[in-house]
């Protein structure tokens, strides 16, 4: 049975819990798998996003190393303008070893590029014998389907933050919910001190508490930040500062206000 301390709680519903009536305190902890999954959402998007962005780059990786050239011949150029400026529209024909003639076309190619290359042109092609979709022009800066580093290494640096980030969030949702179990059976409640309390509203009428409190020990004392997000604000309370709380208590690392 718990004792009622002569303070009010931060969370509402915990009044219960002090009172001895219920037998789990509401901590409001991120659950591990909740988190596992709203990652694996975004990861899920973000694979789908990164394979559209890397076939171009697969494709001349595999023209680079497997490619067959030919001689080809411009059907058409046309020129198109975007934010920045305007680029050119190549499309050409070559023959394919297995199924014979093939049209296809490059895009986005700058002026440079396309200088001197007009329909009937005669143009250098790479192809992939086992796909002959897979094709690229021959022309300066591109010449024979070859690509520079760079596009790998910004595939690179654009896969390690988000993977990075993604193990983060869940280390630090699976540590926090390991705590949170460990209060539930471990804590005992101890009286502490508001130092500051605040809040900010979310998305979709959701409130974001934060707790800044002072836990009193035998050799000093202990600060904590505790924050809570919840569904409107009838279930957490802004303390005053100096106010006195109730604080779940396991020891300096484990503590969670009530």
């Amino acid at each position: 049975m718990h004792h009622q301390p002569p303070v009010r709680p931060v969370i509402e519903s915990n009044a219960a819990f002090l009172s001895g009536k219920a037998r789990k305190p509401k901590l409001f902890f991120p659950n591990p798998l909740f988190v596992v999954c709203l990652i694996g959402f975004f990861l899920l998007i973000f694979v789908g996003v990164l394979l559209v962005l890397l076939k171009p780059i697969y494709d001349g990786y595999r023209l680079d190393r497997n490619g067959t050239r030919v001689n080809g011949e411009v059907v058409s150029v046309e020129k198109y303008n975007i934010k920045n400026g305007q680029r050119y529209r190549v499309t050409y024909s070559f023959k394919d070893s297995a199924q014979g003639f093939r049209m296809a076309t490059d895009e986005g190619l700058r002026v440079g590029e396309v200088h001197g290359l007009s329909k009937g042109s005669p143009v250098p092609i790479t192809y992939l014998q086992s796909n002959g979709s897979v094709s690229s022009l021959g022309i300066p800066g591109k010449l024979w389907g070859q690509r520079g580093q760079s596009e790998y290494f910004f595939v690179f640096l654009l896969c390690v933050p988000m993977v990075g980030y993604g193990v983060w969030q869940f280390v630090v949702s699976a540590r926090e919910h390991t705590l949170g179990n460990r209060l539930v059976k471990d804590g005992k409640v101890i009286e502490g001190e508001t130092v500051s309390a605040d809040w900010t509203e979310g998305n979709k009428g959701k409130i974001n508490t934060v707790v800044t409190y002072r836990v009193p020990l035998q050799d000093g004392s202990v600060l904590g930040t505790a924050s809570y997000t919840t569904q409107g604000h009838s279930n957490v309370r802004r303390p005053r500062a100096g106010e006195k709380i109730p604080i779940l208590f396991v020891d300096e690392e484990s503590h969670r206000p009530l």
